[in-house]
């Protein structure tokens, strides 16, 4: 059986993997290089998808050494683990500054806060026979880790207004296409750089709109404004996304 070793197997993307076949988890801390070691030899993975990542934002631009730690060193520690089996990093839209999106996978990279920098440099961690997997505005089911579009069920199903971007524009991505996305690409042995994303460009305004809609929740709940307004702490692409 071909076996694909998940890193970040708790996470949002990383619990999708697991629920197919051949999907194992590599349990082990990615800052802990002999913990990696002896997970990765015990499982003997044909690949490896690394979903272990700090994917905060604005955490991230806050607690700038950890953020380095986990996105570029835990990348490190993984590929080293890895003793030349393909790993998968999945990275980000958000290496891109964002005035010129949707992106393609060759165009140049200019990175606007720390995460971005974090995912960029880890970039360049890759091997020639490595993939990496570029996504955005991740969405789905998880029992216990929080999305946007998860978040925002909760708050207008308590009837809570939500405040949300007009101006910062993407391609949502569905958790569970993305991990059949890479599944194919990782079977097939492909490697370099893929954008792997929803096929919609839209805004988050919109997006909060159409979730609103399918749920049956109020849409008049969900207040656009534009980014400045919201106060976050790590600047965000504007015209981000990938096609």
């Amino acid at each position: 059986m071909f076996t694909i070793g998940i890193t970040g197997f708790r996470g949002l993307l990383g619990s999708k993997f697991l629920e197919h076949d051949g999907a194992v988890a590599i349990d082990a801390d990615i800052l802990n290089y002999g913990d990696l070691v002896d997970s990765i030899d015990a499982i003997k993975p044909h690949a490896i998808v690394h979903c272990a990542a700090l994917t905060d934002v604005d955490f991230c631009q806050q607690n700038v050494e950890l953020a380095w730690q986990v996105n570029y060193w835990g990348t490190a520690n993984v590929l080293k683990a890895s003793q030349g089996v393909p790993v998968v990093l999945i990275s980000t839209d958000y290496v891109f500054d964002g005035y010129g999106g949707p992106y393609r996978e060759s165009d140049e990279r200019c990175p606007a806060n720390v995460y971005g920098a974090t995912k960029t440099a880890a970039e360049d961690l890759m091997r020639s026979q490595d993939l990496i997997c570029r996504t955005t505005v991740l969405y789905g089911y998880h029992p216990t880790k929080m999305n946007f579009a998860l978040w925002l069920i909760q708050q207008l199903s308590n009837g809570q207004q939500v405040e949300t971007a007009y101006d910062q524009w993407g391609t949502p991505t569905y958790t569970d296409n993305l991990a059949a996305m890479i599944r194919a690409l990782v079977r097939a042995r492909y490697s370099g750089i893929w954008h792997t994303a929803g096929p919609a460009c839209i805004s988050r305004a919109q997006l909060a709109r159409t979730i609103a809609m399918v749920f049956g929740l109020d849409p008049h709940l969900i207040v656009p404004m534009c980014s400045e307004a919201l106060g976050q702490v790590a600047k965000r692409p504007r015209h981000g996304g990938l096609v």
